[in-house]
């Protein structure tokens, strides 16, 4: 079944800033996503989901892939000095501590290639998601 990378992408970072009050959902007959949360109200095809939730499969969020710490910490060691990578893992060691990496990064001017490598990262983790459910990515 052909599948919108976008749209998968799209409910996986909704997921995944919402910390489970959204959740993403394949209709694995449709190829359809659904962002599902717990304010949602009744319809048609909520209603569909509910009494037929074994043809949908649940889209993955940050911590069913490869991202957040991991992924930053990946970043510092390809593209940070010494120094400074191992500031990062120290921020790693306590709470916050992405707003601190994020911060660091601006001040070193590499704020927008972690972006940019964060997005590759998950696309390719997301495709990887796909073909081990045996979808095709549009």
């Amino acid at each position: 079944m052909k599948v919108s990378l976008d749209e998968i992408h799209e409910a996986y970072q909704h997921s995944s800033v919402t910390d489970g009050m959204i959740e993403g959902w394949l209709n694995k007959e449709t190829g359809q996503v659904l962002l599902l949360s717990s304010w949602d109200e009744v319809d048609p095809v909520l209603d569909d989901f509910h009494s037929n939730e074994d043809k949908y499969l649940e889209l993955p969020h940050r911590l069913d892939i490869k991202a957040g710490k991991w992924l930053a910490l990946d970043f510092a060691a390809a593209y940070l000095s010494d120094p400074v990578e191992e500031k990062v893992r120290g921020f790693f060691q306590k709470k916050g501590a992405f707003p601190r990496f994020k911060d660091c990064l601006e001040q070193i001017g590499m704020l927008q290639k972690w972006y940019e490598y964060e997005e590759t990262q998950v696309l390719k983790e997301l495709k990887q998601w796909c073909q081990l459910h045996d979808l095709d990515v549009e």
